[in-house]
């Protein structure tokens, strides 16, 4: 028998898949958290979703962190390879009017197979993602035209003994970062759990984001935005003005 109140969340430890997550449970959804430790070298994120999940009352078993060891060796990314600089201190109008070094080659078909076999598997039809179209500019494995594309192969080659159709999720797809924080403090979502720096770094206690990154300067621009008090801690304690 179809689930048809459960889903497969794809769940990094950011802002934005950490959001997606709690509307669905808001709406009633039963949450299978899905996580990916790929070789990025901000695999500090694993830890925030593990925490993320705990916060949203995901039991261990239900939160799956799947290794795809193979990615890191393919480099092509500053997420993966030290060798590729990292974009930084770009002004957030000027994201979105190329690809980024920090695009990652195949990502967004390989996480959401790798989704769509656990929902098969688990007898589910629902998978839900964190994108945002307002950032998926230089992404386009995030914006909705590619999940559209990608639910049309699902009609042809993800069947699941029923007839039912596929549904990707995306709560956040038209929201600005402004909205999608306003929409997480009213869910109480406690953002400092959360980690989006692409080289976040451990110091004792605390995660240190370096404030530079495409994804922290889109995350300083949301908090100022939406009127929130930002509670990520800055290595170098760096606020957008």
């Amino acid at each position: 028998m179809l689930n048809t109140k459960k889903a497969v969340v794809l769940l990094s430890g950011g802002m934005d898949s950490t959001v997606a997550a709690a509307i669905a449970k808001d709406e009633g959804y039963e949450l299978t958290c899905l996580s990916f430790n790929y070789g990025q070298l901000h695999a500090i994120e694993l830890e925030a979703a593990k925490n993320v999940a705990e916060q949203l009352g995901v039991s261990k078993e239900n939160h799956r962190i799947v290794a795809l060891d193979f990615m890191k060796t393919f480099g092509g990314s500053s997420l993966v390879d030290t060798d590729i600089p990292l974009p930084q201190d770009r002004k957030v109008e000027d994201m979105g009017q190329d690809i980024p070094t920090s695009f990652v080659p195949g990502r967004g078909f390989i996480f959401l197979s790798v989704a769509v076999a656990l929902a098969e598997a688990l007898n589910i039809k629902t998978i839900i993602t964190g994108y945002c179209e307002p950032d998926a500019g230089g992404y386009p494995d995030s914006s909705k035209r590619f999940v559209q594309g990608f639910e049309k192969l699902l009609e042809i080659g993800g069947v699941r003994n029923d007839n039912s159709p596929w549904n990707i999720y995306m709560p956040l797809i038209d929201m600005d970062k402004a909205a999608i924080i306003r929409a997480g403090i009213s869910l109480g979502v406690d953002f400092s759990k959360t980690v989006t720096c692409y080289r976040a770094v451990k110091s004792g206690n605390n995660v240190l984001a370096c404030g530079h990154c495409d994804a922290c300067l889109l995350r300083k621009e949301g908090f100022l935005d939406s009127g929130e008090v930002d509670t990520t801690l800055y290595s170098d304690d760096t606020v957008m003005r």
